[in-house]
């Protein structure tokens, strides 16, 4: 059987370069706290995308298993880099050092390993099997799993890490002075893109037939820090120095924009 070229392989494998490509632009900015957790986050997603594009793309089940396999090394630890954003762009990065990012690591990698010897324990899918969907005319087989047990526990725990992550944003949000509102409303707005996708994906509602939006949804996730790093300065000014510094001075501080307008004002002033 001969490799499967679907409709959705374009789509991507644009998500797999525009995610490289905003991992090098946001790496050489990598003097700022959170660029390592964002850089990381899309190179997983990228690992993520070219890992599903090979199984859509393999002709037989134990090649699609394969690179099912290799997803989840994207899949499993994706979550915890957008937590770890979170926490760095707010300034408790202790909570994703030593011990505690040991601790937080533990069920992605379990789930890792989990992934790669399922034929033993058949934690992760209960039974595996090829698929046909039918795509403009056209038959493709897909790789089609029945969940097992340990599916549903790494389901549930990248939720709580999505959750934690997005209330930590949306908090900054209720806490920011007004010039700081739009750079983290953009990153919610990011965060809600995986959230979406993947509930219709896994409910079996997806508007596209046999594909996980996901990854493409964590691309998306990129743009959007992208987004606040040409709209906003995302990485060169953050709440957390708002807070230590502009609202505890005891003198008043004004800031204009170009047209002598206040944009903003610590406490004193």
């Amino acid at each position: 059987m001969s490799w499967q070229f679907m409709p959705y392989t374009p789509l991507l494998g644009g998500t797999v370069a525009i995610s490289l490509i905003l991992a090098l632009h946001i790496w050489r900015r990598r003097q700022v706290a959170f660029a390592a957790p964002a850089t990381l986050l899309l190179l997983l997603v990228a690992s993520w995308t070219f890992g599903y594009m090979l199984e859509l793309s393999a002709p037989t089940l134990s090649e699609k298993t394969f690179w099912a396999k290799t997803e989840y090394v994207g899949i499993a630890f994706i979550s915890l880099s957008w937590l770890a954003i979170a926490l760095y762009y707010t300034g408790r990065t202790r909570w994703v050092k030593g011990w505690r990012l040991l601790l937080l690591a533990l069920i992605p990698t379990l789930t890792v390993l989990i992934a790669f010897t399922n034929e033993r324990h058949h934690l992760l899918w209960r039974s595996i099997e090829l698929a046909t969907i039918q795509l403009l005319g056209e038959s493709y087989s897909t790789f089609t799993p029945e969940y097992g047990i340990w599916f549903w526990v790494n389901v549930t725990y990248s939720y709580i890490l999505l959750l934690i992550g997005t209330v930590i944003f949306l908090r900054a949000v209720t806490r920011s002075q007004v010039m700081y509102k739009g750079q983290v409303m953009v990153l919610v707005a990011g965060a809600l893109f995986p959230w979406i996708s993947n509930f219709f994906y896994i409910t079996g509602n997806s508007a596209f037939p046999g594909l996980d939006l996901t990854p493409v949804s964590f691309a998306l996730t990129g743009l959007a820090l992208a987004a606040g790093l040409f709209r906003y300065r995302l990485m060169e000014v953050v709440p957390v120095a708002h807070d230590t510094l502009f609202a505890s001075m005891t003198y008043g501080v004004l800031v204009l924009d170009a047209l002598h307008r206040i944009l903003d004002m610590n406490p004193a002033a």
